[in-house]
């Protein structure tokens, strides 16, 4: 989230975001000069600037909770009086979305970004509101809409879109591994299920195990040891085969989340360069 953040606050996006920086000590003392003029002043413009400015200190300092509380803040005192600069409204509503964003909210910030563009029309095409909503979209999976919008912005402000078509066609093409398929594999046939999901290592391991408890069982059996048969081989191997059959599920939902996030950042990344070009 760290690039993302980077190119999102940086000035290209926004005269009005000048107190982002790297230096969090910077930006904490910033944020306390910030309260306290907030509190000396009367005015409730300069009060809902100043709520948007501490939050993008809170960002600095990647505490986006917080933010989120600052801005919300502000949202209140714009919705309080109609009589507001739009700069300051548009302001507040945006960072909304980005902080909901960066908490990983997207369906609510997809939520405030709709509302934004239904106050703000023409806004849809300033890079910074458009890569916002790009990356929000391509999280929430609307990969066609994304792409829609992606394609629009770029047209609009004369951006080359070659390549676009490759980066959300690689997004269409990936594959995830069926987690019903897994535990299918792994229930009848100790292993295959790791092998399925590409963890050959574990799945060797697993169809030794249990392959050896069985042999310890079957034989514990051909020597009339039963009752050591049952209460060891037996309840172990099933106890054993009964784990590896849930941490192959597990694993297979941990695969599809890696293969998701490293597709979702590729094509992130490839959006982030087209737009700050």
């Amino acid at each position: 989230s760290a690039w993302i953040l980077l190119f999102l606050s940086c000035d290209l996006f926004s005269k009005e975001m000048i107190f982002l920086s790297g230096d969090s000590l910077s930006s904490m003392n910033k944020r306390m000069e910030l309260e306290y003029r907030f509190f000396k002043s009367a005015d409730a413009s300069e009060k809902v600037k100043y709520k948007i400015e501490i939050a993008k200190c809170f960002e600095a300092e990647s505490k986006f909770n917080s933010a989120l509380d600052e801005i919300d803040s502000a949202i209140n005192y714009v919705s309080m009086q109609k009589l507001f600069p739009k700069e300051l409204v548009y302001e507040s509503y945006y960072q909304r979305a980005f902080c909901l964003f960066m908490t990983d909210s997207f369906t609510t910030a997809d939520s405030t970004i709709k509302k934004l563009i239904s106050m703000f029309p023409d806004s849809i095409y300033s890079s910074r509101f458009a890569l916002l909503s790009v990356l929000i979209l391509n999280h929430l999976e609307k990969i066609s809409d994304s792409k829609k919008l992606f394609t629009e912005t770029s047209l609009h402000n004369h951006i080359d879109t070659t390549g676009v078509g490759n980066a959300y066609a690689k997004v269409a093409s990936v594959t995830y591994k069926s987690v019903k398929k897994t535990i299918c594999l792994a229930r009848y046939l100790p292993g295959a299920g790791f092998f399925y999901i590409n963890k050959p290592d574990e799945g060797f391991v697993s169809a030794s195990l249990n392959l050896a408890l069985l042999g310890y069982t079957t034989y514990s059996i051909y020597t009339g040891y039963y009752i050591t048969a049952i209460l060891t081989g037996l309840r172990d191997f099933m106890l054993f085969h009964g784990g590896g059959v849930r941490a192959s599920a597990t694993k297979a939902k941990q695969y599809n989340e890696d293969v998701k996030e490293k597709t979702m950042k590729e094509l992130d990344g490839f959006c982030l360069k087209k737009l700050v070009e």
